[in-house]
């Protein structure tokens, strides 16, 4: 079996987040009320659940938060 080479895309992130921003900043509120390709979701609620991600590992990261051990 071959061993894969990794594909480094780390570099890449501040680029996807700086271009979602602009994106987002550009919206008027009747396309945030927009429904999308997933079933009762509207771009407001992606942009929310992205959030929550980043606040989520943030919070994480500040208070050493380890997860206990089913």
């Amino acid at each position: 079996m071959r061993t894969l080479e990794p594909i480094l895309v780390v570099d890449l992130f501040p680029l996807e987040r700086a271009a979602l921003l602009k994106l987002l900043g550009s919206l008027d509120q009747p396309t945030w009320e927009r429904d999308t390709v997933c079933a009762g979701w509207a771009v407001r609620d992606i942009a929310a659940h992205l959030v929550g991600d980043d606040l989520g590992l943030v919070s994480r990261a500040r208070g050493a938060y380890r997860p206990a051990r089913a």
